[in-house]
């Protein structure tokens, strides 16, 4: 087999980024998205999902990588959230970390009373 062996590392538990966690169903399913996902490993690509790169206590160190893969492409994603620097902006919550939450089943739909905290 030519060309490269490709290894995807992941934070989260589920590949493919803010496609999986920020996009909602009704927009994008979520079927279509594992669909593609599969077709992806089917392809010879390797997931490897819960992994911090670069915090060696959640997950691999950059310099071990360095060493494991001949080449890396760093993709960071869009998950930082930037200020904009008004009063009482560490009480609110980024849209994007309300949609995440969201799709990980950590918060649910009440009926006529907004969105709170999913019930564990």
């Amino acid at each position: 087999m030519s060309g490269h062996r490709v290894t995807i590392f992941d934070r989260m538990d589920e590949a493919s980024g803010l496609i999986t966690y920020a996009i909602p169903a009704y927009r994008l399913p979520k079927d279509i998205v594992k669909r593609a996902i599969e077709t992806i490993e089917k392809a010879g690509v390797t997931f490897k999902l819960n992994v911090d790169v670069g915090d060696v206590g959640k997950g691999v160190a950059l310099s071990a990588l360095q060493k494991d893969f001949d080449s890396l492409f760093l993709a960071t994603g869009a998950w930082k959230q930037p200020s904009i620097g008004i009063e009482g902006e560490e009480l609110t919550q980024s849209g994007l970390e309300f949609l995440t939450r969201v799709n990980r089943g950590k918060v649910s739909r009440g009926r006529g009373q907004g969105c709170s905290p999913a019930r564990q």
